[in-house]
């Protein structure tokens, strides 16, 4: 059985000026599925926001490995 790898054992990061998350679908290439959490902020060139930092989930086990489960917030 595999093993789940990381390059970083421990990192805490602030990101400043976000203004917008974006979750990718699961893709699946062969026995391997991979999504990405995208975050996006300033500055912006040509209307887009820029990608500031983006982490890739992936597993060759079930595609709901990487499952996102979000509760509905109330503002």
């Amino acid at each position: 059985m595999a093993q789940s790898t990381i390059t970083d054992r421990h990192r805490s990061v602030l990101i400043t000026q976000v203004r917008e998350i974006a979750i990718t679908e699961v893709a699946t290439d062969g026995n391997v599925h991979r999504r990405a959490l995208r975050i996006l902020g300033e500055p912006q060139t040509n209307g887009q926001l820029t990608e500031i930092f983006e982490l890739i989930l992936e597993t060759e086990r079930e595609k709901e490995d990487i499952r996102i489960d979000a509760p509905p917030f109330e503002f």
